[in-house]
């Protein structure tokens, strides 16, 4: 069952408005088992959020996060491979400033937030938030602690060092010359 959280009584907007309530209100009716379903739009979140049930990305759907904010999503994550998070960024470092914690997605995609894997545009910031979430998850990865980021075909333009230094992860591609950091 899906719970829309754009309905009544949750009625979230994707007109770039705080929308915590509306999420903790329908991550309530989805933790009895439904999955949350979030149609496009951006979801500003102002504060920390946790949501404990399952979530459903719509294509053009994206929760944007205020600076500092955490949002923990306990439950699966479903999307494409299309941007769901929108981060702020640190301006010369590329370092994310709020943070996405998927603690039950064992695989992240960088595109999930913003990385194009064109060779053209910088991939460094999705990519690095992507590192941070992953190195933040509660999933166990292939023989370590943290989730696995998962490289589609392409080829992901890196203009700034990437901080791969704490934490554990696991990086994977889709295959020799497929998948390609430059």
């Amino acid at each position: 069952m899906f719970i829309d959280v754009t309905s009544p009584p949750h009625n979230a907007n994707g007109l770039n408005l705080d929308n915590f309530a509306p999420f903790l209100s329908a991550d309530v009716v989805g933790t009895t088992g439904g999955t949350l379903y979030v149609p496009r739009g951006i979801y500003r979140i102002a504060q920390n959020l946790t949501i404990a049930a399952d979530i459903y990305f719509e294509q053009g759907a994206r929760l944007k996060l205020d600076p500092l904010v955490v949002v923990t999503l306990n439950g699966a994550v479903h999307a494409g491979a299309y941007q769901i998070f929108d981060v702020p960024f640190e301006g010369s470092t590329h370092q994310p400033l709020g943070n996405v914690i998927p603690n039950c997605v064992e695989q992240l995609l960088p595109q999930w937030w913003g990385a194009r894997g064109d060779g053209v545009a910088d991939d460094s910031p999705p990519i690095q938030a992507a590192l941070a979430a992953a190195r933040n998850s509660g999933v166990l990865g292939s023989g370590a602690r943290g989730a696995v980021v998962f490289f589609l075909p392409g080829v992901y333009r890196i203009t700034k060092s990437l901080n791969c230094t704490v934490g554990q992860f696991n990086l994977r591609g889709s295959g020799q010359y497929q998948s390609v950091l430059r």
